[in-house]
Parts: C-alpha cells; structure tokens; sequence
C-alpha cells in the first residue's frame, strides 16, 4: 500500500516491488516516463570488463574525485514518448497497464510491453491533470485535475462513468495528497479538510431484482406516488416510490407477449399498456382488473411500439404506433360500454405520405400536433384535427447514412418540449434521438428546420430512452451501454441555432446492459431507469444511488433528504467548529476563564448574524405588505378616475350607532279602546 503524494517541480517517481523497477515521470517529451530496472541484465562481455578493470586499476592509489553515476544500459530501461511529458502516473501489475497525465489534460493507457502504442485515450478534464489511481479490482481508473475536477473512468470501456464536481462535494483548498483506500474502496482526499469519496462496487449496485425477466418500461404515478414496471414476461409491479416496497402485481396481462409500452390517462387512475401481440388494454392497476381492449383492425396485428393518452379540446384519445405502420386512434369511450374497441378510420395521409417503415415513438405536441419517429430515421409531424401531415423531418446524419448499407437509422424516442408551446416560432420544440447516438432538436415550422445537434456519447452508442422534467430544464438520455446523461437545456435552442452541445450536469453507468426506459420523477429530483438486466433503480439527478426495487432493504425517500441536508449543516458547523478550535489551540495557555469568553463571543456573533437575518426577513416581507396596500389603492383611484365621482350612496360616511337604552313596557290593547259610553271629553 502507497501514499501518493503529489508531485512537486511537476516530476513524480515511485518504486514497484512487483516487476523490482523504478518509475519516473517528468515534462519532457523524451523522457516523459521512464522505467528502470533495479536488477541490471548486463552480458558477459560487459561483466568480464568490469572485472578486467578492477584488477588493472588494484595496484592504484586512490585518487580523490566526484563520483561518476553510470547510465543505466537501454536494455535495463524503458521509455515512454509523450506529448508535453507526463505529470503523474500509476502501474497495475494485475492488468500490466499504466496511465498516464500531465499537461494536454489527457489521460492515455498503456501496455506495459509496447512503450511506442497508446492503448487508449480519456478525454473529459479541462485542466492539467495531477493525481492518477488505478482501482484495478473495480476495473475504475480515478483521475484529479487542478481544477480539483475528478473523474471515474471504466478501464474496459474506456469511458467516464461520473463526474464529481470540488462544490458540490464541498471539497476547497489546494490539492495536498490523494490515496486510494483498496479495502475501503474509497478516494481519500486532502485538502483544507479531508474527503472520502466512497466507490459503490458493482455487487453492491446488484443487490436485488426487480422481475424475473428483463424490464422493458417504467412509469411514475404522480397521484398515488408509486411506480409501475412491466416484463417481457407480461408481469406488472406497483411499488412504493417513498420505500421501494412491493405493494401490488398481476401476471400474465397479455397473455405470453411482452408488454413494450405503458401510460396513465389524465387522470391517472388508469393504466394502458401496450403488447407485442397488437393489443392495447386498459387497467384497473390497483386491483389487476382489465377493463378494456384495443386492437388493430385487419386479421393481423402487429406489435405496439408506443402509446399515449392525448386529451385534445376535452376530448380523450388513446393513440398507438409499432410494425404495423399505421397511427391507430382510440376515442375514449365510458368503461363497460364494449369490451373490445378497434381504432377508428385511418387518415387518408397516413396511408398515401404516412411512415414506409416500423413507427418506434410517438409524442403530443400541444395543441392540436403529434410528432413520430420510425426505423428507417423519419419524423412526421401530424396535425391531429384534420389528419395531414404538417411536416418531414430528416437529419442530414440519415440522409448520408441512407446512401451507406447496413448502417442502423432508427429513431427510438421523440419528445416534445411542452413549456415551448407558446414561444415565438424560432425556438427548438421536438427533440429526437438518433441516428448513431446524437441527440437532435428541431423546429417544426417553416417546414422543419434542425436548430442543433450534438453526440450524445462516446463510440456512437445508441440512445435508447430520453426524458424531459415539466420545467424544461433537464433532458435525461440513456444508451444502449447502460449509460445516463443529465443535460440542462431551459436556454438551449430556445432563440435560435446552437453550434455546441448543452452543458452536461452528470453521467454515470447505471446498468451492466441496455437501459429500456428512464423517468424523471417531479418535485423530488430523483431518477427511474429500467434495464434488460432485470433491475429497475432510483437514483437522484446527480447520479447519486437510492436503491432498486425488489432489494431486502427498503429505503426511505424523506430521511434521505433529511439526512443529506444535516449533513451539509453538519458540514458547515464543522467548518465553524474547526476554525473556532484551530484559532484556541493557538491560545491554549490563556486558561479557563479566556475559553469561556471566547464561546460566550461565538455565540453572541451567532444570535447577532440569526437577529440579523430576521430583520432582513421581516423588512422584506413589511415592503411587500406596504407594495400591496400601495397597489389597492391605486387601483381606488384609478376606479374613480374611470367611474366619475361617487355616487350620493357610496359617498354615505359610515357612523357608529349610539347605544340609547329605553324601558319599553308590553302593550296593553284593552286600554286603548275608547269607551263610547265616556261623556267626559
């Protein structure tokens, strides 16, 4: 076990007791990285000199002069060739591999056995790079650039799995030591104060299953706060977001086929799934009663692909695409009135100009336009009240691929940025992806127009899944690798063509194999992703693991919120704490009486900055009750100003009443009839 420590004079060595060497590097590029070889391999020839040499010279006095290193042989050496030399390094005897990084912010493989081959090339750090770590059990290289920017690499895929940003992790200072922890499996890094970046291996991350089969799509339930997965085995499962609890499952939905595709209607008490044998149905999914099904007209149907619930001018629609090429269109009829439903008359454009191959995605943009996306890399846009397509679209990627045979053209998501709906007509409102792994945003007036285009990944891996959170800020894309990628896109495209991608706010590895969905629950910046590999997982929008559903532990959502926010008090007390005690350690001989005057001090400048605070609050908030006042009695005036003068009844004063007291006797009616018989008047 070693402790690097960081290089000074921008030089690092390191003796390997492995292969008996020792490891230099420095910046020059002709010698950016040397290994010498404790043991020397000289031949016989040489030794026999040597011996020849010492005898002659036996008879000698000594003579005093500086001693003369001998240079090492080239046979006992190897040397590395790199560009702008090499800052830091590490060995895996294990994988016979060394990195390497310095100054061109690259972070370059090698074998150990073909010093003139670079085997791989990491790109992603923005500034020099100091501290490498090979994690050779995690098969994870970890890399630290000056910015204090450390980055997780994957050995195998030669790719960036996360991005820890110094911030948010709250790690400031200059840079001082690094050491990997192999039993921890953690990074341990020292600074002002000293981090512990904890490694979640890969048997961790695989704890628990969600089905017994591969999951092909996940939804969220914003109205009972639960998740709904489905299989290829046709199984659905409701769990609890808050616990990661199994609560209810029906099997055999669609008999044998493989559910693909599900939704909620508006109001969410509903669920509609999508099969591989043609057939949409509607759930009960509290209780696992089918309470409708849709089917394709014609003696055959084909697979669904996607579907959704569209509510165009209060009308509810259920709408499907997949094999068959066709848009079907269910209105949605009152539950109990029929048992199966089939799709009401094909638009004339969709079978003359509609899609020539297999629609994968299918997408409302309101109000009144539907946007698909098939295999061979087309999009429609759809005008839903007249039935006619209002544009194409086509990637100038698809039409180059088309010429190229077997190159893959689908297009497996199209969504729709909802909150650009009424924003003037330059703005990007579609995002798509594919084809090869980028990630398009369109205009859809005017005919059509690609405002940007960016790669989504490395290697052209194939994005399978995207989601967009209701405020339009984040994008979530996943590819075919088990990759996540958070891009923030509020401004991206928004007032006219983009020539760089968005910002990338995380990307980490959640799945061994393809992910098939992913969802952005609302309000709690929490993630859902589905996988081949059996598993459905929580994450947050940085990449920070939950849980999977199916594991033994059950999580709880609000006590990990509240743990992280103590923490980061926690963290800022600490801070506080560890000046307050660095700054008495230096006054540790004052006595008792010193101490308690300086806390009695800390607490004092506390309840000051806390009074502070409150006054502030309160100055606020008695600004904007006085706005306010100031507000309704603008409008009074302006009232009278548009009205004229009061009138006799609004100009009334309001007076109090005065409380008179009076005795009031009961009438008597006998003694105020008069008496005809009185002659006294």
């Amino acid at each position: 076990m070693e402790f690097q420590v960081l290089p000074l004079r921008n030089s690092q060595i390191k003796y390997i007791r492995s292969i008996n060497a020792v490891i230099s590097s420095c910046n020059e590029e002709a010698t950016a990285l040397v290994i010498g070889y404790v043991r020397s391999t000289k031949s016989f020839q040489q030794k026999m000199k040597e011996i020849r040499d010492a005898v002659h010279n036996k008879n000698r006095q000594p003579q005093p002069a500086a001693t003369v290193l001998q240079r090492r042989l080239s046979c006992d050496e190897t040397v590395f060739l790199i560009s702008k030399g090499a800052k830091t390094f590490d060995f895996c005897k294990e994988k016979n591999l060394i990195v390497t990084g310095g100054l061109d912010r690259i972070v370059r493989l090698w074998n150990l056995n073909l010093p003139s081959r670079v085997t791989g090339m990491l790109l992603g750090h923005n500034s020099p790079i100091i501290f490498l770590n090979i994690a050779a059990g995690d098969s994870r290289i970890f890399s630290i650039s000056i910015d204090k920017i450390i980055k997780i690499w994957d050995i195998e895929d030669q790719i960036c799995l996360i991005t820890v940003n110094p911030k948010a992790s709250q790690i400031n200072g200059d840079l001082a030591a690094c050491y990997y922890s192999q039993a921890l499996k953690a990074l341990c890094i020292a600074t002002d104060s000293l981090a512990l970046l904890q490694l979640q291996g890969r048997e961790e991350l695989n704890k628990g299953i969600s089905h017994k089969e591969p999951v092909l799509c996940c939804q969220y339930n914003k109205l009972m706060r639960q998740v709904v997965t489905c299989c290829e085995g046709s199984d659905v499962k409701v769990w609890d977001l808050d616990t990661g609890r199994l609560v209810f499952e029906f099997t055999r939905a669609h008999g044998d086929a493989a559910i693909t595709c599900m939704t909620f209607d508006i109001s969410e008490r509903r669920l509609i799934t999508g099969s591989r044998d043609g057939c949409v149905k509607k759930w009960n999914y509290q209780n696992g009663q089918c309470i409708q099904t849709l089917r394709q007209a014609g003696d055959t149907t084909e697979e669904v692909s996607d579907c959704i619930y569209a509510e165009i001018y209060k009308n509810g629609f259920i709408i499907s695409v997949g094999w068959d090429k066709k848009i079907n269109v269910f209105p949605d009829i009152q539950d109990g009135l029929c048992d199966t439903q089939y799709p009401s008359l094909h638009w004339a454009d969709d079978a003359k100009n509609g899609h020539k191959d297999d629609i994968l995605s299918i997408v409302l943009c309101a109000p009144n336009l539907l946007a698909t996306s098939s295999y061979d890399g087309e999009i429609i846009i759809w005008n839903f009240i007249s039935g006619l397509i209002f544009c194409h679209l086509h990637s100038p990627t698809s039409v180059v691929l088309q010429k190229l045979s077997g190159e893959e053209l689908s297009i497996n998501k199209v969504l729709c940025i909802r909150s650009r709906a009424s924003c003037e007509k330059t703005s990007a409102t579609v995002v798509a992806s594919g084809p090869r792994g980028c990630i398009h945003f369109w205009n859809i007036f005017h005919g059509g127009k690609l405002l940007a285009h960016f790669l989504c990944c490395a290697r052209k891996a194939t994005v399978t899944s995207m989601a967009i959170s209701e405020d339009s800020s984040l994008l979530c894309a996943a590819n075919h690798r088990g990759h996540i990628y958070i891009f923030h896109i509020l401004q991206y495209a928004l007032h006219g063509p983009e020539t760089h991608p968005p910002e990338t706010l995380a990307c980490w590895r959640a799945h061994e194999y393809s992910v098939t969905s992913v969802r952005l629950v609302e309000g709690h910046q929490l993630l859902l992703t589905s996988s081949v590999d059996c598993t459905v997982k929580l994450w947050n929008v940085k990449g920070e693991f939950v849980g999977i559903f199916g594991q033994s532990e059950q999580w709880n959502i609000h006590s990990i919120k509240s743990e992280k926010d103590q923490e980061k008090s926690e963290k800022q007390y600490s801070a506080v704490v560890i000046s307050r005690k660095s700054r008495q350690s230096l006054q540790c001989d004052i006595g008792t009486n010193e101490k308690v005057k300086s806390e009695s001090e800390d607490a004092l400048i506390l309840l000051k900055m806390k009074y502070q605070e409150v006054t502030r609050e309160l100055g606020q908030l008695d600004s904007v009750v006085k706005r306010r006042l100031q507000e309704q009695r603008l409008k009074h005036i302006e009232k009278q100003q548009i009205y004229g003068r009061l009138t006799a009844y609004q100009s009334l004063h309001c007076h109090e009443l005065a409380d008179i007291s009076m005795d009031i006797h009961k009438p008597d009616p006998a003694a105020e009839l008069t008496n005809t018989f009185d002659n006294t008047i």
